[in-house]
């Protein structure tokens, strides 16, 4: 059983813009990174069968600053690797 969609459209109407700025505030990475995890974090506790409201909101700040900092670090992780394997310049094959 997943949470009351009532209980978790009351949630969001209280916390999601805040959470979104603090996440940004305390992670450096893109809005897209910020958006995915907080995202992520939402869908997360839709999940939780019994919420306990007095700690939804520092539980969803936790949960999204994770998840930005995995996103940021992988995607950091992904543009070196790019970066590393490029194709080879005209002027390399000579």
């Amino acid at each position: 059983m997943t949470a009351d969609p009532t209980t978790i459209e009351a949630i969001w109407r209280d916390h999601h813009d805040e959470l979104l700025r603090s996440v940004a505030a305390r992670v450096t990475a893109s809005w897209q990174v910020i958006e995915d995890a907080c995202q992520t974090a939402w869908m997360r506790l839709c999940d939780i069968p019994e919420l306990r409201l007095e700690s939804v909101g520092g539980w969803l700040f936790t949960v999204a600053r994770r998840e930005a900092i995995h996103l940021a670090a992988r995607g950091a992780a992904d543009a070196g690797r790019r970066r590393r394997v490029r194709p080879a310049d005209a002027g390399d094959l000579q």
